[in-house]
């Protein structure tokens, strides 16, 4: 399970370039996301493209990640969620 989910790239911004960049943080089965992903692009008909960050990769990075624009969409440690 993803301790966190986030929005990404143009769709953060509130542009429909028709490719949706996610990021998922945690320990997280490939397998099993590329199979929601391949769902979720069916249903609808949008790429999407993710970066699967453990917590370290996360604490590295989201500073540049979240410079670039990013909207978190599902945060495990959130009770609003």
């Amino acid at each position: 399970r993803p301790d966190l989910i986030a929005l990404t790239g143009d769709y953060s911004k509130g542009n429909d370039s028709g490719i949706i960049d996610i990021v998922v943080v945690g320990n997280t089965d490939k397998s099993n996301l590329d199979r929601y992903i391949a769902s979720a692009e069916k249903k609808i008909d949008r790429k999407v493209r993710y970066l699967l960050l453990t917590m370290e990769e996360w604490e590295k990075l989201k500073e540049k990640i979240s410079k670039d624009g990013m909207l978190i969409i599902w945060e495990a440690n959130n009770q609003h969620s």
